[in-house]
């Protein structure tokens, strides 16, 4: 029964955006407590990074990606030696130049006498919009080379998801367009009006009513998702 209630909260393919709504009040931040717990308790190879939406330009994405990088409360060229190792990792082509557009990104400063010339070119004869359009491209090389599958999964919780900022849920939505094959699993909290401030597609998530889920399911339903079962 909980396998066959976990088949119905869930869509086909491995990248998942699960909607878990509630109003104010209802638990939605114990729910998303209880969905790290429950990933905690499996055992598995797989990497958590959490958010809170802010509507702050990029705030959620670059909240997660610090995480995902492993460089929160660490100075700058520190941070870039660890998000270079990652790049190079993963084999991303021109990783030094990927890993100092996404150490930008995330709010680390690049001391000068580090910058290649292309991060220096950026930094000197373009503005906001063009030097963010090169970083979410190097962001989108390192998930492209990233392997994530039942045995390396990635699960994204987002609290508040929408009260998230518009950039951000680009972001996320470009994510999912793109890996689709991969095995993500993003899980955020919502209000029942979720739609008017989240401009994703209907289709593209799975919407779930926080009273209708127990842990039991959802445990079912994370084992579903990050093991294939």
């Amino acid at each position: 029964q909980v396998r066959e209630i976990a088949g119905k909260a869930v869509s086909e393919g491995p990248f998942k955006i699960i909607i878990v709504e509630g109003q104010a009040g209802q638990g939605r931040t114990r729910f998303l407590e209880a969905v790290e717990q429950i990933v905690g308790d499996l055992r598995l190879p797989v990497r958590i990074v959490s958010g809170r939406g802010k509507n702050q330009p990029d705030q959620l994405i670059i909240e997660m990606m610090r995480q995902l990088m492993n460089v929160e409360r660490m100075g700058a060229e520190d941070a870039l030696k660890i998000i270079r190792n990652k790049m190079e990792e993963a084999k991303v082509p021109d990783s030094e130049d990927t890993a100092q557009l996404i150490a930008g990104f995330i709010g680390i400063d690049i001391p000068e006498t580090l910058r290649t010339p292309k991060v220096q070119h950026l930094l000197q004869g373009s503005n906001a919009t063009e030097r963010r359009k090169e970083s979410l491209v190097a962001l989108t090389a390192y998930f492209d080379h990233l392997h994530l599958t039942k045995d390396h999964s990635l699960v994204m919780v987002a609290d508040d998801l929408d009260t998230a900022d518009a950039a951000s849920l680009e972001v996320l939505a470009e994510l999912h367009s793109r890996f689709q094959d991969r095995r993500f699993v993003l899980v955020g909290s919502v209000q029942p009006d979720f739609e008017t401030h989240i401009p994703w597609k209907e289709g593209t998530y799975q919407k779930i009513p926080l009273p209708q889920l127990t842990e039991e399911a959802l445990r079912a339903m994370m084992v579903h998702h990050l093991q294939g079962k």
